[in-house]
């Protein structure tokens, strides 16, 4: 039996994430697809455009065997924990062999090069680290700065020739370059026996916000399907960001049409079954639940929360009156040492609830100890059977049971998800008043094709 793991959000799934699924299976010759998918909010630090459930079934009729939740509490966190978390699950499984994600790089070399130095952070890489984030550049390129003199001036004498001095830049300036890193990063930290499988990223890149490029990003679908004639904004809505367009209140005036392009015909029609329902959730439907926490933590301050400084706590604090909207504030608080995507999941850790020193163990320990699954195929039973013989951790199948078989670490992570899953949840009736009763973590059951 071979089973290749993806770690992925899907949000929502599409074509481009059809090619990797397919061509995943192929390089690996897998038997077995084990997709480990972000919850209720999403990397960038913002909540999923359709909930987990519908992404779960997205991925299993899209060819996915298993689909297993990345917890909140990492699903949402820097690319470091994101990627951590998600190889720390498929490796406790005990049966994954490789791990696909995908590239802008021709090459794994120059990435491996990078990962290795990045995992054991040697002394003169930390001293440059630091010197550049007290000059107030921003970690990307504080990084990007030590990598650069870690390689050329110190390891010369080992250096593969696949690396120049300019591939630095390119390697750490790309999305899925940088998540790909933090894969290969995690693999070599926890010492695993998977390998890593690069798929070269095919179509729109990844920012792209161009509907009609073939294999369109998920940026460009969400930006399609919120700026077309389906929401109406209030006329006083405040500035927005790209990825949330239009802010503000919103109400859907019809359900849009997907051109045949965007996403896979069967995905395209669970969207839109659910628009209108429970779908779309933008991050400004939150702005009032955000508004009430950092108002109700106001005299703590924001420093326990997970990603929060000093300083920018104290910006936050500042600009307390200036609040409107989720991701006008973001634009707001947003400085040259803090990019958007790094102030939003900031301000979702606050609304999440996530303290800093409960990310801190779990990462001290693994990330996560148990795996909860979301959903999976009727023909995966094979695979199912080797998890429960090899895997290090408990699966969870029923929420019921949960408790008995958690260690306290493992609680309070799946007491963040809860929370935040039921958070999504009110937004999704507040925002959609014709809502149906949705099934909670408890009710909502495996779902099974």
């Amino acid at each position: 039996m071979t089973v290749c793991g993806i770690i992925a959000e899907y949000n929502p799934f599409h074509y481009g994430h059809l090619y990797h699924m397919e061509k995943s299976r192929q390089l690996s010759g897998a038997d077995y697809i084990i997709v480990v998918l972000s919850g209720s909010f999403v990397q960038r630090g913002a909540p999923a455009f359709v909930d987990k459930y519908m992404r779960t079934r997205m991925a299993l009729e899209a060819g996915a065997d298993l689909v297993i939740e990345l917890p909140a509490i990492f699903s949402c966190a820097s690319a470091e924990d994101f990627a951590g978390a998600g190889v720390s699950l498929l490796d406790q499984l005990g049966v994954t062999d490789y791990l696909s994600f995908g590239t802008e790089a021709e090459s794994l070399e120059p990435l491996s090069e990078a990962a290795r130095i990045l995992a054991k952070e040697p002394p003169e890489f930390s001293a440059v680290l630091n010197d550049c984030l007290k000059e107030g550049l921003s970690f990307p390129k504080a990084r990007e700065t030590a990598l650069n003199s870690c390689l050329f001036p110190f390891y010369d004498s080992y250096r593969p020739k696949c690396f120049e001095t300019k591939q630095v830049s390119s390697v750490l300036s790309s999305p899925n370059n940088i998540l790909a890193l933090e894969y290969l990063k995690a693999l070599q930290r926890r010492r695993s026996s998977i390998r890593p499988v690069a798929v070269p990223r095919a179509g729109a890149d990844y920012h792209s916000q161009n509907p009609d490029e073939p294999l369109c990003s998920a940026s460009a679908i969400r930006a399609y399907l919120t700026s077309s004639a389906s929401i109406k904004a209030n006329t006083d809505a405040p500035a927005f960001h790209s990825a949330d367009k239009p802010a503000g209140s919103h109400s859907i005036a019809a359900r849009p049409q997907i051109p045949a392009h965007m996403m896979p015909s069967l995905c395209a029609r669970l969207l839109m079954e659910s628009w209108q329902d429970t779908c779309p959730l933008l991050t400004d439907d939150f702005s009032p639940m955000l508004s009430y926490q950092l108002l109700a933590c106001r005299d703590q301050g924001y420093t326990r929360y997970l990603d929060v400084s000093e300083e920018l706590s104290r910006r936050i604090l500042r600009h307390a009156l200036d609040y409107h909207s989720f991701t006008e504030w973001a634009n707001l608080l947003k400085t040259k040492q803090y990019a958007y995507t790094r102030i939003s999941r900031a301000l979702c850790h606050i609304l999440l609830r996530i303290p800093q020193d409960t990310a801190d163990r779990c990462r001290d320990d693994g990330y996560t100890d148990y795996a909860r699954i979301l959903g999976f195929r009727k023909n995966s039973s094979p695979l199912l059977s080797a998890i429960k013989k090899n895997s290090s951790i408990p699966m969870i199948t029923k929420m019921a049971d949960a408790d008995a078989i958690l260690s306290p670490m493992g609680k309070s992570v799946l007491r963040t998800e809860l929370f935040a899953s039921r958070l999504y949840t009110a937004a999704q009736r507040q925002k959609f008043p014709s809502c149906p009763r949705l099934p909670d973590d408890y009710t909502a059951g495996i779902i099974i094709i």
